[in-house]
């Protein structure tokens, strides 16, 4: 495989996988909170409470994916950058595969706990994300203004979560989330169509 293809691999793989993270854990959790507040009231089947974990573990799989990809497609123009994006992916996924285990287990206060395990997760996605996307912003190697909504839009992702942790309930406007869904939808197809521009890096 020559170096160009190999390139467009990881972008159009590393693409996929922000559309079946975005598709899969909007799914699972809805169902993983949804079922697991009724086992816990009625005992109700937890057959779909495994359909929910299964959509949240492949979130997590995807979640990886696509920090691996970018790194190994980013790596040689920023390797700390890029090595820090893919750890707070693997670290993002650690906590959302804890949250959905434990909802599964039917531990105690599972449903607080996999909803502080997800609010942990989106501080550390949007922290490190934001500056992933300063990275993308200040190397010209796609449309600036795409990146400018990703900052925004992770900066919002991680004040959505800080309140809903500070207030011990989920209050935050879910307006906070729509900066970063425009993102994870618009940047993944953009990968597909076109990837990025590195002649100008």
């Amino acid at each position: 495989m020559t170096s160009q293809k190999k390139n467009r691999f990881y972008e159009v793989f590393a693409a996929i996988g922000f559309l079946v993270a975005t598709v899969s854990y909007s799914i699972g959790s809805n169902i993983m909170e949804t079922a697991g507040a009724d086992v816990v009231k009625n005992g109700a089947c937890a057959n779909v409470l495994c359909v929910g974990f299964l959509l949240e573990l492949i979130n997590c799989v995807a979640v990886i994916i696509i920090g691996v990809l970018l790194f190994l497609r980013l790596r040689e123009f920023n390797r700390p950058i890029t090595l820090g994006y893919m750890l707070s992916r693997m670290i993002e996924s650690l906590l959302l595969c804890v949250g959905g285990l434990l909802v599964l287990s039917g531990v105690n206060e599972a449903l607080q706990m996999h909803a502080l395990l997800f609010n942990l997760a989106m501080i550390i996605l949007g922290v490190y994300s934001a500056i992933f996307c300063i990275f993308l912003f200040r190397s010209s190697i796609g449309p600036k203004w795409l990146f400018v909504i990703g900052v925004a839009g992770y900066v919002s992702l991680a004040i959505y979560a800080v309140i809903n942790i500070v207030s011990s309930s989920e209050t935050a406007p879910m307006l906070l989330f729509a900066p970063g869904a425009v993102f994870e939808i618009v940047f993944p197809i953009w990968l597909i169509v076109k990837g990025f521009n590195v002649k100008r890096v």
